[in-house]
Order: C-alpha cells, then structure tokens, then sequence
C-alpha cells in the first residue's frame, strides 16, 4: 500500500512538473507610462499690509486700496471680488459680531479660523464672509463663491502685528571730548 502511494506522489510529480514546463512563464506587459504635461506655474505676489496682516494672491489678479476710506486700518479689493477689511471691532467676540450684524440673519454660521486665531464664516446668498477680533480689530474677508483666488488669500492671511517699531534714532550729542549717543523712546 505505500508502493502504491509513493507511485501515485512521483506520478503527479511528474506530471506537475510536465505542467510547467509546457506552460511557458507569462510575460509581464509593460505599463505605459503616461506623459506628464508641465502645469503652468502662476506668478504669485504677497501683500504686506501696514495694518499688521499679510497675504499672498496670483499675479492674475489686482489688489486696490479704498483711498478714501478714513474709518478703517484696511480696505481692499480684488479684482475678483474680495474685500479684506480690518476696522475697530464694537464687538468683544466674533459670536457677538455674528449675533450683531443684521446682514448675517439667516446665514449658516461656521466656526472656524483665520491666522491661527478663532473666528467665524458666515455663508449667505453666495457670498462668503470670515473674521477674527484680535486685539480689538476685527479682520474680515469677504468673497463670493466664484471668487478664484478666495482661497489662496484664506489659508495665506497671516497676522503679522505688533508690527515692528522703527528703529530708534541715535544722534551724536556734544559734550565736550566726549561722544554720546542718545535715543529716542518711542512708546
């Protein structure tokens, strides 16, 4: 009997190994890789805002500042429709600034954050608006949902205040033989 089951194990060994040899090795099909076409690379700018912020923006779009505007730190505009305002806040948070402005009645309002700092998104009427208080100015960014470059100029919009003090000015005093130099305390 075990005659007969070590015959029957070469016998499949055989002919398994027959398989295989008969059966030549599939050949892997190259894969084609597909070409990859340059994107255009698109100048980008950075705005430096003497109201403490900064933001990059394409180079395909125009910023502009509302020259007559005596009322706020910032007033700009893009040419794709969005407006970065940085005034005195009258609120003492962003829920008190949602709660009291009557154009965001009815608006879906959104926690969330601009420059690391908490805020709120107010999402009405296609139109988008985000602001921060910090310390006591309320930065809004206002959009549309069809304005390109919203989103370049969010997730760029860095505050960048206590914006550095000029340096102190040092003038040579007379005294004799001796030079000192005084400076000018700026508070």
């Amino acid at each position: 009997m075990t005659k007969h089951k070590l015959l029957m194990v070469v016998f499949v060994s055989m002919v398994l190994g027959a398989c295989t040899k008969i059966t030549p090795p599939k050949q892997q099909t190259p894969t084609m890789v597909p070409e990859q076409t340059p994107i255009p690379t698109i100048n980008t700018l950075t705005w430096t805002d003497e109201a403490g912020f900064v933001f990059s923006y394409p180079g395909t779009i125009k910023v502009t500042t509302d020259s007559n505007d005596n009322t706020s730190y910032a007033n700009l505009t893009t040419t794709d429709g969005l407006k970065i305002m940085a005034i005195d806040s009258k609120y003492k948070d962003v829920s008190a600034w949602v709660k009291g402005e009557a154009k965001f009645k009815d608006g879906v309002i959104i926690d969330s954050e601009l420059s690391g700092k908490p805020g709120k998104k107010v999402v009405k009427g296609g139109m988008t608006t985000i602001g921060i208080i910090d310390d006591n100015i309320l930065f809004t960014l206002e959009y549309s949902t069809d304005s390109k470059s919203s989103t370049q100029i969010t997730d760029s919009f860095t505050l960048t205040y206590p914006t550095p003090m000029p340096a102190a000015k040092t003038a040579p005093v007379d005294s004799g033989d001796e030079v000192v130099l005084e400076e000018e305390v700026v508070e």
